[in-house]
């Protein structure tokens, strides 16, 4: 945002009377686009997190100032950066990221490596590095600007698709704990190193690069987005999982869609602080859609906590809410948000649309949300709504159908979908099941789809000793391709599943689509009863569910050989596929991995959904060799699966704990065997 845009945006806060919301949003823009002090020598080494600034002759610091105080500090100069890259763990994926997303190589240093850098200049945003360099210069803040920042600088944040400064530095101020540091560096290439000890414990990397029209379309060519190259834990261990700042614990959604494109979105969120100091919330909200090539805005209206107008700002798909008092640990407050745009894309002019697991509503951390659900959606006849939780009531009249659900176990990731809609449903085990098909005529494959859904949650409930935990499964067709998805008490599969000899392209995709819609159903305990926390946890969820997949296509082609011929075509396929795993093969760090080509990508999917189910095979097959048949290694697989599922039924699992439960039933070390293949990247052998 320019400087002019920011004060006409500071002029519309102030005509609208909400004064109050100008204070954090002056705040946020001013810290990337700060004033600039005097020149003044700079001599002294510096460190930030791992990163060591070492001056050459002739470097000068400026103090950047940021609504009257001082933020940091811009070196303009020659300078030599060295960055260590310490963690074992971390060091071996970013040993793959520098050689896919940067021209610069590490050299190996012990277990870590060591990157090295010319700096022609930097950026250091730190309240505690600002604070002690206006000391020691006895400077006050300036009325105005001594100097321009370096266009380097400007063309960087421009348009970012990075992580922000000002929102790192907001956060590191309002949540209760000192400390945190982000820094901008000028070289050959351009990093973003963000020291962050106050929220996710941790230190991050990232190479900065320009995208192309063919990277992100004509309208975002020139925009910066970050690279990984390294994230390191910061006094902690990988598998050692920090907490939330806040959780929400009840979640009230009203959706309303006048009609069109326009949805309008009214949030109630109970959050619960879970450590004293807590200034702010933070969480993610899009500013926009992106579809008929142009962005479509997302706007905030009104944010309230506890009955009162909150100060907040809103952007780069991220709200800060500032609580009118710190909470304390355990305090609760009311947040209030309301917020609308042209949602309702309808892809290739469909009659349906939906909202998914994206943030269109304000949605905490991973490891932040932890919600009962209410949701009330309205949309304009003949659209059929359906919603996550169980349907309370669904009503129509005044040319609007409308639906309200309710989830009485904490979740997340709710999402809502509307469309021209033809329904099958059938109920057994207490649990009500229906199948939305897309433009009709497809009942004999819905009624397949059912039957299947209720074979394979029977198979898992009696598996893992926890039953479904929802009442109520809608199963909705996309009009799409080799897709699935598994939100709370909604599968989403798309059209080859309901029609899969109907064309050449259905055929294509259908290879496979029995796999992955029982993959989807077993989210339900992967993923649902035991949620992640964190991407590093992803594999808890993907891999857990395809090799629950494989085990359920077994057992429903009735055992026996010819469920053997099923589970085995899938074992060939992950160890195929595992094998085009490049370097970097961490399932723990898979969402680490960084670069700009397909196979990028294409690893990450491989370590989750190949190399992940392989290594809960290979622990089977240790378990039977340990103790003298399949059989008995069996029975101690499946008792670690049942244990997990039941002593963290519908809560966070980390794969700490995995480990800590296969300790306690076999009374061996196992976590050796983990560091060596899912925090590491060595690939396991099987019989």
């Amino acid at each position: 945002m320019t400087r002019s845009l920011f004060a006409l945006s500071l002029l519309v806060v102030l005509m609208t009377g909400s004064a109050a919301a100008s204070s954090l949003s002056n705040t946020f823009y001013a810290i990337e686009e700060p004033v600039v002090g005097e020149p003044f020598p700079w001599g002294d080494g510096l460190e930030i997190g791992r990163a060591k600034i070492t001056p050459k002759a002739g470097a000068q610091g400026r103090l950047l100032w940021a609504a009257g105080e001082p933020v940091g500090v811009w070196l303009a100069g020659g300078f030599d950066l060295r960055y260590a890259i310490d963690d074992r763990f971390s060091a071996q994926v970013a040993r793959r990221n520098f050689r896919t997303a940067s021209s610069l190589a590490p050299r190996a240093d012990g277990d870590g490596l060591t990157a090295a850098m010319a700096l022609q200049g930097a950026v250091l945003w730190s309240w505690d590095l600002g604070r002690e360099q206006a000391e020691k210069q006895q400077a006050t803040a300036p009325e105005e600007s001594a100097g321009s920042l370096p266009s380097w600088l400007s063309k960087a944040l421009e348009d970012p698709f990075f992580e922000s400064p000002a929102a790192n530095l907001l956060a590191f101020r309002h949540l209760g704990r000192p400390g945190g540091q982000v820094a901008l560096l000028h070289g050959s290439e351009d990093w973003l190193l963000v020291v962050d000890p106050v929220v996710d414990r941790e230190e991050r990397l990232y190479r900065l690069d320009s995208l192309n029209a063919a990277e992100g379309g004509s309208d975002f060519k020139g925009s910066y987005v970050g690279y990984d190259l390294a994230a390191q834990p910061i006094g902690r261990n990988w598998w050692d999982r920090p907490q939330a700042p806040c959780v929400t614990t009840s979640t009230r959604l009203t959706i309303e869609n006048p009609g069109d494109r326009l949805v309008k979105v009214s949030s109630r969120l109970e959050v619960q602080a879970t450590r004293g100091g807590l200034g702010i919330w933070r969480v993610s909200l899009r500013n926009w859609m992106f579809y008929d090539s142009k962005q479509h805005p997302i706007t905030v209206s009104s944010v309230k906590v506890n009955g009162e107008s909150a100060d907040y700002v809103h952007d780069r798909g991220e709200l800060f809410i500032r609580f009118p008092q710190p909470l304390s640990a355990g305090q609760t407050a009311v947040v209030e948000v309301e917020n609308q745009g042209n949602m309702a894309y309808r892809p290739n002019n469909d009659s349906y649309w939906s909202l998914g697991t994206w943030p269109w509503y304000p949605q905490p951390p991973l490891n932040g949300e932890f919600s009962q659900l209410e949701i009330e959606l309205r949309v304009p006849q003949p659209f059929t709504p359906y919603a996550s939780g169980k349907t309370v009531e669904r009503t129509s009249g005044d040319g609007f159908s409308r639906v309200k659900t309710r989830l009485d176990k904490p979740m997340q990731f709710p999402v809502v979908v509307a469309g021209k809609y033809t329904e099958v449903a059938s109920s057994m085990n207490g649990i009500d099941a229906s199948v939305a098909a897309y433009a009709g005529g497809k009942e004999r494959a819905s009624k397949q789809l059912l039957k299947n859904f209720h074979a394979a949650a029977d198979y898992y409930s009696k598996l893992f000793g926890v039953p479904l935990p929802f009442t109520e499964m809608n199963v909705v067709e996309i009009n799409s391709w080799g897709f699935g998805q598994a939100p709370p008490g909604v599968i989403f599969i798309t059209r080859e599943a309901y029609d899969p000899i109907g064309n050449i392209t259905s055929r294509f995709f259908s290879q496979g689509v029995n796999e992955r819609y029982v993959h989807e159903v077993a989210h339900s305990w992967w993923g649902h009863v035991i949620k992640m926390d964190s991407l590093e946890e992803q594999w808890l969820t993907e891999s857990f569910a395809e090799y629950s997949a494989a085990l359920a296509l077994q057992a429903m082609r009735g055992g026996g050989k010819k469920g053997q011929r099923e589970f085995d075509k899938l074992l060939r396929q992950w160890q195929s596929r595992a094998r085009e795993i490049d370097d970097g093969g961490s399932i723990y760090l898979a969402n680490r991995l960084s670069g700009k080509e397909d196979r990028d990508f294409r690893d990450r999917t491989f370590l989750l959904y190949a190399k992940g189910p392989l290594v809960l095979h290979a622990l089977r097959q240790e378990l039977a060799k340990q103790y003298g048949s399949a059989e008995q290694g069996d029975r101690y697989f499946f008792a670690l699966l049942r244990t997990l599922t039941t002593n963290f039924n519908v809560q966070f699992g980390e794969t700490r704990h995995l480990v800590g439960i296969l300790n306690e039933i076999t009374q061996k070390d196992w976590q050796p065997w983990f560091e060596k293949y899912v925090y590491g990247t060595e690939m396991p052998k099987l019989k």
